[in-house]
């Protein structure tokens, strides 16, 4: 059976060259997006995880505003720790 899919795939290869190269290409393209999309996720929801209490860790962010735009960072001093 399998050897029969083969063939009949052989076939439409040699058949229609440019129809069968543009599905190829694009399912290739539509893998290679899924694969990258699902290692960026894992990666993001990889910080921390090594921490004995994760739930409890939280990120303090500070907001700037300026004429042209409102910027937000993670920079803090050194008091904000202790204040908290």
């Amino acid at each position: 059976m399998l050897l029969h899919y083969l063939k009949i795939i052989s076939r439409h290869l040699v058949r229609n060259p440019i129809f069968s190269l543009i599905n190829i290409l694009s399912l290739t393209i539509g893998i290679t997006c899924f694969i990258l999309i699902t290692l960026f996720i894992k990666y993001e929801l990889s910080f921390d995880r090594f921490h004995e209490k994760e739930g409890l860790i939280y990120r303090v962010a500070m907001r700037m505003k300026t004429q042209e735009n409102e910027d937000v960072t993670a920079q803090t001093t050194a008091a904000v720790g202790p204040s908290m």
